[in-house]
């Protein structure tokens, strides 16, 4: 009973926690994709400075933001609410972008 309990609470902390991770990665491959292709020269070293560190937060901050705008005001890309899964998932996609 108790592993039962356990594994519901644990799933479903998992499937709302997924889409904010899969956000911030989204956010920050986009941003770091933005700096290298930018500074092609040494992509190393910028990545390691402070104000690209700094983009990067910033990038994986707005794009968390987003997704919580969209969450919060029900956004659901003309989607029924039978579909609760894929609204998450485009919702994921459409701010980590």
């Amino acid at each position: 009973m108790i592993d039962s309990q356990f594994s519901t609470v644990f799933c479903t902390y998992l499937m709302n926690f997924l889409p904010w991770l899969a956000v911030g990665s989204f956010g920050l491959l986009v941003s770091v994709g933005e700096l290298v292709s930018r500074y092609r020269d040494s992509p190393g070293r910028l990545l390691r400075s402070p104000l690209a560190m700094l983009y990067c937060v910033g990038n994986v901050t707005a794009a968390a933001l987003t997704f919580g705008m969209l969450r919060g005001f029900g956004w659901t890309a003309g989607l029924g609410a039978d579909e609760a899964e894929k609204i998450v998932w485009i919702q994921t996609i459409s701010a980590g972008f």
